[in-house]
């Protein structure tokens, strides 16, 4: 018996140290609709921690769309998405403000005169309950395709980049967890920044969040 429980908790370890490896490393889908992300977005909310990214590229031309988790408690989650004042969607990005504050969705944006390539960028916070997340999220992403000109048809390269939710490794582990599983909670779940795009998906400047 006592073999057994021995195998079982080696094994254990070696799966949670495997996510933690994966969630290090992008994990891209080719091809997706816009409407095709919904069980993406499901397992994102479900695994990831925070300062994890989840991002959109357009196959067809420039652009691109961004999430970041920002804060997660139990069910509870909230996520940014943010747009740059970029060259590739100057014209539209206050067409995408409006609208988003149109649809009373939480926007702040941010002005940096001194910075002529990206002046300013757009934040929207969205906050609540995983179930209800997922459509919301859903709404903004497909808010301001529309307003950015990207057709209802078009193809998107999803890459999710980050960490594995502690939380979710503890669920894994069970009621005691491991030693590892211990460790990864305390070095993951403090004060992160959104590692927001400013000019494309290869370009990641970090972005505090207030």
């Amino acid at each position: 018996m006592l073999i057994w429980i021995t195998l079982a908790t080696a094994l254990l370890i070696l799966v949670v140290l495997a996510l933690r490896f994966l969630g290090d490393r992008p994990i891209s889908y080719r091809g997706l609709l816009l409407v095709d992300t919904k069980r993406f977005l499901e397992s994102f909310l479900l695994q990831m921690g925070v300062g994890s990214m989840f991002v959109l590229e357009r196959e067809p031309g420039p652009g691109f769309l961004q999430l970041a988790l920002t804060d997660r408690h139990s069910d509870v989650e909230e996520l940014e998405f943010g747009l740059a004042d970029a060259g590739w969607c100057r014209e539209r990005f206050v067409l995408v403000h409006t609208a988003l504050e149109t649809a009373e969705h939480n926007c702040r944006l941010e002005v940096d005169r001194d910075n002529i390539a990206v002046p300013r960028f757009l934040r929207v916070r969205i906050k609540g309950n995983r179930e209800e997340l997922t459509p919301r999220l859903i709404q903004v992403l497909t808010l301001a395709a529309g307003q950015l000109g990207f057709d209802a048809e078009d193809r998107y390269t999803l890459r999710m980049k980050g960490s594995i939710s502690s939380e979710y490794q503890r669920g894994l582990a069970g009621p005691n967890g491991t030693n590892a599983e211990r460790r990864s909670h305390r070095s993951h779940t403090r004060g992160m920044a959104a590692p927001f795009s400013q000019n494309g998906p290869g370009r990641v400047t970090k972005c505090t969040t207030a």
